[in-house]
């Protein structure tokens, strides 16, 4: 019995504190779904966040993943009030085939309500000679990509006069009114560029022609203008022939040659007598009175002469 007692009180001992102390278990460790689920959802936000800001900042560069412009075209060249703006843009190849596109203009900055189209006419977007205007084009495609490309901007050019006459059935263009026509509205100033002396307008825009002699023929143009205050010209040419033609006037010389018997032939008295009969013969009373009053008047002349001598 004490044999058993005494073993037991070694063993006792021994699981009292004898030999090495045991290692204290360690703490579980458990797994946060929650948490780990949050930072994916932060990590996917950040990725949202900066597509977004990349397809925005590619949208503003004509440039969307899948959608994007090639580019845009914005005519004629040389606009006027009476031109109609046509723009076009054209998107590469690979975007959708849903995707739309509409156009944006702009006047001076400010932009053309109720117009998505890609033409525009002075009198929709009520521009006139000076105004700048450009336009901008917007695409979506069925996925909501944006893409967009903005043209240059361009000026609206002055207008050229027009004349208006017909001058097909004229006989001239003497008397003509000239008329003409500028889109700006601008006033018009007349002018004759080209032609013979002696043709002008007058301040009413009338052709005259005066009645010159020329020393040489003309044969060519009569070009009349039409110029608005930016210097845009309008002409007519008329063709014109003038002849030269120098007025001269010439006085008549009458030489009068006297004839006496002593100094004419026989001949020469016998013609003399027969023309002179022949001349009397057709006289009427009074003629042949004044002729024998002027061959009296000669005969005293005659003799006052011979008797000088």
């Amino acid at each position: 019995m004490r044999t058993w007692l005494y073993a037991s009180s070694l063993l006792l001992l021994a699981s009292c504190g004898g030999g090495e102390p045991e290692e204290a278990p360690t703490a579980p460790v458990y797994y946060d779904a929650n948490a780990e689920a949050e930072r994916d959802a932060a990590a996917a936000r950040q990725e949202e966040r900066d597509a977004a800001a990349a397809a925005q900042e590619a949208s503003r560069a004509g440039k969307a993943p899948g959608l994007a412009f090639q580019g845009i075209t914005l005519g004629p060249e040389q606009v006027t009030i009476e031109d109609v703006l046509e723009a076009e843009a054209t998107l590469q190849a690979g975007a959708s085939s849903f995707a739309e596109v509409e156009y944006t203009w702009s006047v001076n900055g400010r932009s053309v309500l109720g117009v998505s189209k890609g033409e525009l006419s002075a009198a929709t977007g009520r521009f006139r000679k000076g105004d700048r205007v450009s336009v901008k084009a917007e695409a979506m495609d069925e996925r909501g990509q944006i893409a967009t490309v903005e043209s240059k901007e361009i000026v609206i050019a002055n207008s050229i006069p027009v004349i208006l006459n017909d001058i097909a059935r004229r006989p001239g263009i003497d008397g003509l009114r000239m008329e003409g026509a500028d889109a700006d509205g601008d006033e018009l100033t007349w002018s004759i560029l080209k032609g013979p002396p002696g043709i002008y307008l007058d301040n009413r825009g009338v052709v005259r022609v005066e009645q010159r002699d020329l020393d040489e023929a003309f044969d060519g143009e009569v070009v009349i203008a039409a110029t608005d205050p930016d210097g845009a010209r309008a002409e007519l040419h008329v063709p014109v022939t003038v002849n030269a033609a120098v007025e001269e006037v010439i006085g008549e010389k009458t030489t009068t040659t006297k004839h006496y018997r002593d100094t004419m032939t026989d001949e020469d008295y016998e013609r003399i007598n027969l023309d002179s009969g022949e001349r009397v013969m057709k006289m009427t009373e009074e003629e042949f009175d004044a002729h024998w009053a002027d061959q009296e008047r000669r005969e005293e002349e005659r003799k006052k002469e011979l008797e000088k001598k």
